[in-house]
């Protein structure tokens, strides 16, 4: 099984237009140029731009959740939660979305680090409020993805079906089918697909996202339709998607040829080298496919390299290099013990 790119589970909102420190008569601009910086995955330019923030525009409780989001990026989930604290507690005024955002990101740190009950403290001070938005859904989805980690499947069924109660959206839907795939439950999370599938896309972005859910149903036609649309607009990931559905179809030149695009066009290279490794795999052309894995591990980017390592481990495999897979297995399991392909990967190894 070769390791495909996901969606992000967290609803990242990234609110960029709030305000909430003590703000100077005059504003650089810099938490906007840290937004965008931070958004090319730009994080040594992001962090300046933040802390400018800080220090000359009196923006502090959005830098430091700016800042936070830079050490989550890093990996450095420690230092993310505590800056995601000193954020909230440097609100000079309540505002109920900003500090959502941020309790969001804040329980994000407690999962990433395996404090599984201190995320679910803050989760539930956020489901406590009676207004159901999306800030209540991406709680309700975070509650879910704990007890699935947790092995609590009914109960995590129970919590994405609240969520999506409480709003249904391309943006609820995605997440919750992915948690639920990734342990062996596509039918059940195809519900929550089925239904949002028939949400009627009001931007581009929404056609990128129901291009996604058609892509995951299947339906791979009305899948190309709304992808291209959105990568006709400018949203590049839809390359990313179509060239998987290409590789779905068996059609290997054309995944080759959309990865190559993004690449081309400013997509995330880690990515775009993974999607080439696996047109590679798709090839038997194993040693194309290493390299590809290569380039794509320079760029360290910590969303990436899982898929990246995880498909390392294919190409030994297909190689017949049964011993080095298991080494590499070993250390992927180490640094994602909870990843469910590298479990169900592993079973195998040991049986070789």
């Amino acid at each position: 099984m070769i390791k495909k790119q996901l969606l992000p589970v967290l609803l990242l909102l990234l609110l960029c237009a709030l305000t909430l420190g003590g703000c100077m008569e005059e504003d650089s601009g810099a938490y906007d140029r840290g937004m965008q910086a931070l958004e090319k995955k730009e994080y040594s330019e992001a962090m300046d731009a933040f802390r400018e923030a800080d220090e000359n525009d009196g923006r502090t409780a959005e830098a430091l959740r700016g800042e936070g989001i830079v050490c989550m990026e890093l990996g450095s989930y420690s230092q993310a939660e505590e800056l995601f604290r000193e954020s909230l507690d440097a609100m000079e005024r309540e505002n109920a979305d900003f500090s959502g955002d941020v309790k969001l990101y804040l329980a994000e740190c407690c999962i990433l680090q395996e404090e599984y009950s201190e995320a679910e403290e803050i989760l539930s001070g956020l489901l406590s409020a009676e207004k159901h938005d999306s800030v209540w859904a991406s709680a309700g989805i975070m509650r879910g993805r704990i007890c699935m980690l947790r092995g609590e499947e009914a109960e995590a069924l129970a919590a994405f079906q609240d969520a999506a109660d409480a709003e249904l959206t391309f943006d609820t839907a995605l997440p919750i089918y992915e948690l639920l795939a990734a342990a062996g439950r596509e039918g059940d999370g195809a519900v929550f697909l089925e239904k949002a599938s028939h949400i009627e896309p009001e931007t581009m972005e929404d056609y990128y996202e129901l291009g996604q859910i058609l892509a995951y149903l299947g339906e791979y036609d009305g899948a190309k339709t709304n992808l291209a649309l959105a990568a006709n607009a400018g949203f590049t990931d839809a390359l990313l998607s179509q060239g998987g559905i290409c590789l779905r179809q068996n059609d290997t030149a054309g995944a080759r040829s959309l990865y190559q695009s993004y690449l081309e066009q400013g997509g995330n290279p880690a990515a775009a080298y993974n999607g080439l490794a696996m047109c590679d795999i798709a090839e038997e052309n194993y040693e194309s496919a290493a390299i590809n894995i290569n380039r794509g591990l320079s760029y360290n980017d910590e969303e990436e390299n899982r898929n990246l390592l995880f498909n390392e481990i294919v190409i030994c495999e297909r190689r017949q290099d049964f011993k080095t897979a298991k080494e590499k297995m070993a250390e992927f399991l180490k640094k994602y013990p909870s990843d469910p392909e590298g479990r169900r990967e592993n079973m195998f190894l040991s049986s070789r």
